[in-house]
């Protein structure tokens, strides 16, 4: 059965916002945590409103970081997995993971800092790449509707 090329990207698409929203969201918690630590009070009002304003914030920028991480990670994984015939769970949850350690490690270099906040701690960078591992596997469920069927019901190959 052929991809739909159209299914192929909204599925792209749709992988890459919610990896970017859990990004998002994840970096916001462990800056908010650190807040914490320091003696800062954080309601829950407060909680929500600075990761809906991270999120918006962060759209364009990391949001696009994100984007094209990803487009890379997933290819060279759909390459790898042509010739060693991975599983399509672990080829592109590893793409992902891998996608999101490269953005971070690469940013550095190229502005002296950690960009995201949330991922200057070893548990904040493992989330980040969790992020990426779960859009992986979200992406990796896509691809059965880009085909032409159900995400519901897991497939025989």
């Amino acid at each position: 059965m052929q991809y739909s090329k159209v299914k192929v990207v909204c599925a792209f698409l749709v992988t890459s916002l919610i990896a970017f929203l859990l990004a998002s969201i994840f970096h916001t918690q462990f800056v908010l945590k650190e807040l914490i630590a320091i003696g800062v009070e954080i309601n829950f009002g407060t909680r929500l409103a600075t990761t809906i304003e991270d999120i918006v914030g962060l759209a364009p920028g990391y949001g696009a970081i994100v984007t094209v991480g990803l487009l890379i990670g997933f290819t060279v994984m759909a390459l790898i997995r042509k010739y060693f015939h991975l599983p399509r769970y672990m080829a592109y949850a590893l793409g992902g993971g891998l996608a999101f350690a490269a953005m971070h490690w690469l940013m550095y270099p190229i502005f002296y800092i950690t960009l995201i906040a949330g991922a200057r701690t070893n548990l904040g960078f493992i989330f980040q790449c969790l992020a990426g591992v779960i859009g992986g596997l979200i992406f990796a469920r896509l691809l059965l509707w880009a085909r032409g069927r159900s995400i519901f019901h897991e497939p025989k190959n």
